[in-house]
């Protein structure tokens, strides 16, 4: 079943196997290419190889292609905690962090989740007073100068309609005074 697919998954992989030491390796043996005929990557950081448009070891870029061909089928199915396993014991810790994008080590929610979280945090009062045009004369039934406090709302510190709309207000200005001055 799945469930047996998955642990194969897991033990195609050593652990530590997708840590670049055969690329370091070469590195350290003065290599300039990659046995492939394109350059070999100097920067072992997880961006290195795309941002200098260099290429791994080909060990390590036929290891990295199997993980991530691996990641990408267990996120599909829907197994984003296994995938994420499976980063970490191939020695691929910041892939398994960024399966759970800014929200951590759980999924990042999505959808209605995403909207119903939002709704719960300390930002989403701000936003209702943004959108709404509080403060500035422009929504529904503001007034222009009309202050809500959203403190009870869980804002630390208090913040008011008015500075809100003071502060957007001042960054305009002084776009529009940077542009007809350019």
């Amino acid at each position: 079943g799945a469930l047996g697919g998955q642990a194969a998954m897991f033990d195609d992989f050593a652990a530590n196997e997708c840590v670049w030491r055969a690329t370091g390796n070469a590195l350290d043996a003065a290599a300039t290419t990659d046995g492939r005929g394109a350059a070999l990557t100097r920067c072992l950081d997880p961006d290195g190889p795309t941002r200098t448009h260099a290429a791994l070891h080909p060990t390590n870029a036929d290891s990295e292609q199997r993980l991530c061909a691996a990641v990408w089928r267990l996120v599909r199915a829907g197994m984003v905690d296994a995938a994420r396993d499976l980063c970490v014991r191939a020695g691929q810790p910041w892939r398994a962090a960024s399966l759970g994008a800014a929200s951590g080590w759980a999924p990042a929610p999505v959808g209605a989740a995403a909207d119903d979280q939002f709704g719960r945090s300390a930002a989403a009062p701000v936003a209702e007073l943004l959108a709404s045009g509080a403060g500035t004369g422009a929504g529904p039934g503001a007034e222009a100068g009309e202050d809500m406090d959203v403190e009870g709302a869980g804002v630390a510190g208090g913040v008011s309609a008015g500075s809100i709309a003071a502060a957007a207000a001042s960054a305009a200005a002084e776009e529009e005074d940077d542009e007809a001055a350019g």
